[in-house]
């Protein structure tokens, strides 16, 4: 089982987004379905299914050491690297919970930090198709709303590859500490 760890976005969120979306229009651009948009805290990867009930209460006591926090937004840009984005992401401004969320996680179960050793909270929300080339000059879009994220939960996800995209479903939700 293809397995991660993210924050289920609420709807508002994700109609914001979508306006988002609409601001990067380009043949080389994939945009992420709206079903699939989450905030990702730990990618797993391949688990064997014997291992889940241990996964499961690893997570719950992550959920009880840490306490519900907001999210502000900062910008949606090509990212990480504006020179030679991979993806166009909305990030926001980073947190100390969140920080400290992501870094529990990793810890419990014995992973490594995220990307360059830094968590940065965001949401994927396109990639670009490798059999065409990138677009230049894409905007970076701080002026538009988005609304802030109550992380009051997380929840693990199982990933299924299909094509054009993987269909993702919850297994489990855990809640934060208040």
């Amino acid at each position: 089982m293809r397995l991660f760890v993210a924050v289920v976005l609420p709807d508002n969120l994700k109609e914001a987004l979508r306006i988002y979306q609409q601001e990067y229009k380009s043949e080389a651009i994939r945009f992420i379905p709206e079903e699939n948009l989450h905030l990702t805290l730990h990618f797993l990867g391949d688990t064997p299914e014997p291992a889940v009930p241990g996964l499961l209460e690893k997570l719950q006591v992550v959920a009880q050491r840490n306490k519900s926090f907001t999210l502000t937004f900062q910008e949606t840009a090509p990212g990480p690297q504006l020179r030679s984005p991979r993806l166009i992401w909305t990030r926001f401004r980073e947190h100390a919970d969140f920080t400290s969320l992501a870094t529990d996680l990793a810890q419990a179960l014995e992973a490594a930090p995220g990307a360059h050793g830094k968590f940065i909270p965001h949401i994927t929300i396109a990639r670009f198709r490798k059999d065409l080339p990138k677009p230049l000059n894409l905007p970076v879009l701080p002026e538009l709303v988005i609304p802030d994220l109550a992380v009051q939960n997380f929840s693990l996800w199982k990933s299924q590859l299909q094509s054009p995209h993987p269909h993702y479903s919850v297994l489990h939700n855990f809640n934060l500490s208040v």
